[in-house]
């Protein structure tokens, strides 16, 4: 973009000069000419180039981002990070055992992942030069260059190839967040998989990732998300409370993602549910982050408590706020009303109690949950990896686990 303007702008004063009189090119009327130029060039879109990055804060053994690396082929590069020394240790064998120095490319790296990696697209630089640029004094892997690694790589251990796409980082998973607040340095996708509750990373997550990027987030305190033993700990890290009901672990998806909508509504930005998934003893929620300053101001309509009967589950849905037009135009935005139950289910015959759980988001149904288009999209995606990638073993797994989402949401 400074490139196009500095061009027309110096296109703009040459002409500018050749037509201009002996007499009058010494006067200042022709530079206002090339002043527009920014300006025209500025309201034009911003090339965003098709490689993304990622940044996994948790790596621990490096396993995902090396498939990160080894199955997409659109990756420009990973960025694993673990606190842990002896993990990135082993982040650094499991990546030169994974991308060994001495083997061609084309070996370990599939189909167009290979073709894209040995060959870089124009506009980008080469792997050692763009670490060189990005480096930070701070942060000693952050934009360490896979070359730097196999340069590292001595007293007998195996080297990595200079063409490998995973960068490995030993510190704090927070600093490394904080340090890529700015817009050059964000992330296109942050993948969030802690033992326990990914509430202390969120802060920092929802501001790292690019405007329309992707945020994986995982927590494994299902005892706390699900379960209505430890209702102060479940308001203290995610901001509400569970009741005792039969659909406690999508309460747990909606807690989830309240903690992170209110996160990135500190910011002006807003989020975008994809897919939640509830497996085993862990919830998991894909969701797009986009600077939308006037949709986190609905965020009190689609957020509220929850009304439950502890005995037949009987339940109402209370916003805290309310949007409605205003006659001019526009819309104005007013606290919500409360649950019309009262204290008493009803549909017991006043024998017992509604308790109060929440707050989360509280749409109709399975809305604000998942994004069924996208869901389609990657039913596509994936039969279509399967055919080309000859993985079908894997792509038979997601594929019914996407047609049972689907079917849910059909309901």
């Amino acid at each position: 973009m400074a490139d196009g303007a500095s061009t027309s702008a110096a296109q703009a004063s040459t002409s500018a000069s050749e037509q201009a009189s002996p007499s009058t090119a010494t006067e200042p009327q022709a530079a206002p000419a090339a002043a527009p130029a920014p300006e025209a060039d500025a309201a034009k879109p911003v090339y965003q180039s098709q490689r993304f990055t990622i940044f996994e804060a948790l790596s621990a053994t490096g396993l995902r981002s090396i498939r990160y690396a080894r199955e997409i082929p659109l990756l420009k590069w990973v960025l694993a990070n673990d606190l842990s020394a002896s993990a990135a240790a082993a982040m650094r064998r499991n990546v030169a055992l994974n991308f060994p120095a001495g083997r061609p490319i084309k070996e370990w790296q599939p189909g167009e992942a290979a073709d894209a990696a040995a060959a870089p697209l124009a506009d980008e630089k080469p792997a050692d030069q763009e670490a060189s640029t990005e480096a930070e004094p701070s942060t000693t892997a952050d934009a360490a260059a896979p070359g730097a690694d196999a340069s590292a790589a001595t007293d007998g251990e195996p080297q990595i190839h200079k063409h490998c796409r995973v960068r490995v980082n030993e510190g704090d998973a927070t600093d490394v967040l904080y340090t890529h607040r700015a817009v050059s340095k964000r992330f296109d996708v942050i993948d969030l998989d802690p033992y326990g509750s990914a509430v202390p990373f969120l802060d920092g997550a929802v501001q790292a990732v690019a405007d329309g990027g992707l945020l994986c987030v995982t927590c494994t305190d299902l005892a706390v998300l699900a379960g209505s033993g430890h209702p102060e700990k479940a308001f203290s890290s995610y901001g509400g409370t569970v009741a005792r009901v039969d659909y406690c672990h999508e309460v747990a998806l909606r807690l989830v993602l309240h903690s992170i909508a209110s996160a990135a509504a500190r910011y002006g930005r807003t989020i975008t549910p994809l897919l939640s998934l509830s497996i085993d003893f862990y919830v998991r929620v894909f969701v797009r982050v986009e600077s939308k300053p006037i949709e986190v101001k609905r965020l009190a309509c689609s957020t509220g408590t929850v009304s439950t009967c502890n005995r037949c589950g009987n339940f109402e849905a209370a916003p805290l706020g309310r949007e409605r037009p205003e006659e001019r135009g526009g819309q104005k935005f007013q606290p919500g009303y409360a649950a019309s139950v009262g204290s008493m289910c009803q549909e017991c015959g006043g024998q017992a109690r509604f308790v109060v759980s929440g707050r989360a988001p509280c749409r109709d149904e399975q809305e604000g949950v998942r994004d069924e288009q996208h869901i389609r999209n990657l039913v596509r995606l994936t039969q279509i990896m399967g055919k080309h990638m000859n993985r079908y073993s894997e792509a038979s797994s997601s594929l019914s686990r996407l047609r049972t989402i689907l079917a849910q949401s059909q309901r």
